[in-house]
């Protein structure tokens, strides 16, 4: 991530017929110069896509060549399942991006788009799979920080 400050931010954004939805503008100024205009998208986890910054896409397969081992089995089903869906996208003159048809399928995405920024990428969410994975939210969160961070539960103090 070097140099990229982390996004932050859960924009809504119409997709049209033609699966096209416009980058939001607070997402695009967080974004380097570079940045602004070339992306790739993939399927991400939970019926999800992700969107990487196409610096960001690009340490991202560094870092996957430098860890896997391409002569594992495993390795190379991971790259696989990782890359088959990644397609490059660019911004068209009216900030918006084209979605391939088959992803906004397989994410559930129709006519509205959630782009929530994830550090350093941003998840792509068919509002109605977002809402059904937030119930539950702040108890969720202080669990899993709990678990993951190493973090004792104020109840068990």
């Amino acid at each position: 991530m070097a140099g990229l400050s982390s996004l932050i931010g859960e924009y809504r954004v119409k997709v049209d017929d033609k699966g096209r939805g416009k980058l939001p503008a607070d997402l695009k100024r967080q974004l380097r110069p570079e940045d602004q205009v070339r992306f790739v998208v993939k399927n991400g986890f939970e019926d999800s896509l992700e969107l990487y910054p196409w610096s960001t896409w690009e340490e991202t397969t560094a870092d996957l060549k430098a860890r896997l081992n391409r002569y594992n089995p495993e390795h190379r089903e991971f790259l696989r399942l990782f890359m088959d869906s990644a397609k490059e996208l660019t911004l068209d003159a009216a900030d918006r991006l084209l979605f391939p048809s088959a992803l906004l399928k397989k994410a559930g995405i129709k006519k509205e788009v959630v782009f929530m920024a994830a550090m350093d990428r941003v998840e792509l969410w068919a509002p109605d799979k977002l809402d059904a994975k937030r119930s539950g939210g702040g108890e969720r969160l202080e669990a899993l920080a709990s678990k993951l961070l190493g973090g004792t539960p104020p109840d068990a103090l």
